[in-house]
């Protein structure tokens, strides 16, 4: 039973006294695998005040994440499986109303997985059983001696079943289920628990060439807000190896979770499950051989008692009535030699809530590109720009509009050899002064280089 083992390991230094380091090492035989890996991140961090004042300071972050998982075949169709991840934060955070003092988030989230798959029926038969567990603290100290500290803490435990059955070459079904309970703790104290159970089928098909069809069902039951039936139909077809159209509709199904219900500082125990119906319709079309290809998408949401976070008020609030989301998502790839591949994605979205006024945080106009050039074998260049126009922010109770933004990045890495590579990367190349949420500053001209090597 010959084993291997690799090795991998990154730093990377830059801006806001920005520090990363990463190790991994994997090794695995015939039968099994495992991985485990370390990474610390930290940073000074700026000022989140905006605008900024004498009163502003920097607000720093770190955090220390460890992760583990492996897999081991007990005989040749059953396979057992398992995942392990912490991590450990701290967030420096302007004291509400006095930006002059800081509050510490401390942040802790443990979280396993442990499951089994097997095949039978000769690989006809898919069929995988896990169990999970995930543990949460938030804990906001406040530099303000008269106020309490914020403390949450939560679990979620899920069992989750998903099979998979091959009918045929051209029909295949899905079924499954799972169980979950979430448990909340705060220092209130607010000690409050809820769980969802639920079971779901899916038909896939190709009654036609190029015709796939799915249709599927699942049904929800929550101990808090009752039965839920979801629905999503979906068709796609292959007119030629060019050209390909698709659509999609469906219903979905979301209760507040206990964070949103119960945190001390920005909960809203009065939130309601919101509901969603959504379509889509899209055209896939390649061009010149397969050099160019283009997409574009129409898509309609439409949520009922949408839950959304006021960052004016800082507490999730529950928008009454029906809010609508729509739009366009145009993608383009363009390859006209074999070393430079140029790209671009746009999205309009028309996002209004029950008063057809429109909903903050979501821009009108959302642009990408990107341009990513082999200089050599050895030596990669890419440059990426992103304007997004046309937003508004939240000043309760008002609305009111953000500037237009326009933000350049760059990066160049050269593989010195197989197995190490250096790079330098760039943000806010034009040095914009920008803001996404209404008065919160974000990053200004920023540099990182680092190195990764895998041995």
């Amino acid at each position: 039973m010959a084993g291997t083992v690799k090795q991998s390991a990154r730093v990377e230094v830059g801006s806001y006294d920005t520090k990363s380091v990463s190790y991994g090492v994997r090794g695995a035989t015939d039968r099994a695998d495992i991985a485990l890996g370390v990474e610390h991140f930290r940073t000074s961090g700026f000022s989140a005040v905006s605008p900024k004042g004498k009163s502003a300071d920097d607000d720093g972050y770190e955090n220390t994440t460890l992760t583990a998982k492996g897999s081991y075949d007990l005989t040749e169709n059953l396979n057992l499986y398992f995942a392990a991840r912490g991590t450990k934060g701290i967030t420096e955070l302007d004291s509400p109303g006095q930006p002059n003092l800081k509050d510490d988030m401390h942040y802790r989230q443990v979280s396993g997985k442990v499951g089994a798959n097997y095949l039978a029926f000769d690989d006809r038969f898919f069929s995988d059983f896990s169990v999970q567990v995930t543990d949460i603290k938030r804990e906001q100290d406040f530099e303000d001696a008269s106020k309490q500290n914020s403390v949450f803490e939560g679990r979620k435990v899920k069992l989750d079943y998903l099979g998979e059955y091959d009918v045929s070459e051209k029909t295949k079904l899905n079924f499954g289920g799972d169980w979950s309970k979430e448990f909340s703790k705060t220092n209130d104290p607010i000690d409050d628990s809820s769980s969802i159970g639920g079971a779901f089928l899916q038909l896939m098909i190709e009654p036609l060439n190029g015709l796939s069809l799915a249709g599927s069902a699942r049904f929800d039951q929550h101990s808090e807000f009752g039965s839920f039936v979801s629905r999503r139909l979906t068709a796609s077809y292959e007119v030629n190896e060019d050209l390909r159209v698709r659509t999609s509709v469906g219903n979905g199904f979301r209760a507040p979770s206990l964070y949103e219900l119960n945190h001390p500082s920005y909960g809203n125990q009065n939130l309601e499950p919101e509901e969603s119906l959504s379509f889509d319709f899209g055209i896939d079309k390649k061009w010149l051989g397969g050099q160019l290809s283009t997409s574009a998408t129409y898509f309609n949401i439409m949520t009922d008692d949408l839950i959304d976070y006021d960052f004016s008020t800082s507490k999730y609030n529950q928008i009454k009535g029906t809010s609508r989301s729509q739009g366009v998502e145009l993608e383009v790839r363009y390859k006209p030699i074999d070393r430079l591949v140029l790209t671009a994605g746009y999205t309009y979205t028309y996002s209004v809530g029950p008063d057809k006024k429109r909903l903050a945080h979501v821009p009108l106009h959302d642009l990408s590109v990107a341009m990513n050039y082999d200089l050599t074998d050895d030596i990669a260049l890419n440059v990426n720009g992103t304007y997004l126009g046309e937003n508004l922010g939240s000043d309760w109770p008002n609305i009111v509009d953000m500037e237009d933004v326009f933000l350049l990045g760059a990066k160049a890495s050269y593989d010195v050899t197989e197995e190490v590579e250096l790079y330098v990367r760039g943000e806010n190349l034009l040095v914009q002064d920008y803001e996404l949420i209404n008065g919160y500053q974000t990053s200004g001209l920023s540099v990182y280089a680092g190195v990764s090597a895998s041995f």
